[in-house]
């Protein structure tokens, strides 16, 4: 795709597929004028907010990886994991044990987990065991279940 500044951005390059048009400096928000020429033509807007780049001055990649962990956190049952985890390892069976879900699902969301870098495992003999990597994890995923048992969590806010 190509970006065309709106200082430069003809009718033509307006025309073409792929070419986004973004303002060089976000203008104060005004009414937008609205200019069309006859029927069929381009109808112009003047822009004051670019999709193309983040209204906060911050480009969206430093969030990514935020992102993805919350996408990994995302499932009720990697949660409980995480959660359980925080008092220590565990073996996959006392994870069953803890969760009453069979083992096929439990060993599908330790993948997950592992292929995220939330937890690591060690072999024991025949018995895998299974730890959080860091502390980080775990205060997150407390703090969202602490948050949301507080009472008033699940109500809306009433503004008069």
């Amino acid at each position: 795709m190509r970006l065309v500044p709106v200082a430069a951005a003809t009718l033509a390059a307006l025309r073409r597929p792929g070419t986004a048009v973004v303002p060089q400096a976000i203008p104060p928000l005004l009414p937008l004028p609205l200019c069309s020429r006859a029927a069929g033509s381009l109808v112009r807007l003047r822009m004051h907010i670019c999709l193309c780049a983040s209204v906060f001055g911050v480009a969206h990649g430093e969030y990514e990886p935020a992102s993805e962990l919350f996408r990994v956190l995302s499932a009720p049952l990697r949660l409980a994991i995480i959660d359980r985890l925080t008092a220590g390892p565990a073996a996959v069976h006392a994870l069953v044990a803890a969760s009453g879900e069979s083992q096929p699902l439990i060993s599908q969301h330790l993948r997950v987990l592992r292929a995220a870098k939330l937890i690591r495992v060690q072999t024991r003999g025949r018995e895998r065991v299974y730890s959080l990597t860091d502390e980080h994890v775990a205060h997150i995923v407390t703090d969202a279940i602490r948050h949301t048992r507080e009472p008033g969590t699940d109500q809306e806010e009433n503004i008069s």
